[in-house]
């Protein structure tokens, strides 16, 4: 991230976290190695215009919701 991280979830196989952060991104991280497996996921296609301040996922672990100050909540 370019800015401060603003919130954190754990995949269900707990070998992955999901990032979010007031640069209006979401990225996804290896826990094991350290190191960035995908994103960042941001504006203008797919993300949020405003810091990114929650994140959860459904009791499936199969989608993700992310709350911003836009006022949007995206089901990723």
């Amino acid at each position: 991230h370019t800015q401060e991280a603003s919130a954190v979830a754990f995949f269900k196989d707990s070998r992955r976290i999901i990032t979010a952060s007031e640069d209006k991104t979401l990225r996804i991280w290896d826990v094991e190695k350290r190191a960035l497996e995908g994103g960042p996921f941001e504006e203008p296609t797919d993300g949020h215009t405003h810091w990114v301040l929650s994140l959860c996922f459904s009791p499936d672990g199969k989608r993700l919701a992310s709350g911003s100050l836009d006022r949007k909540v995206i089901i990723w």
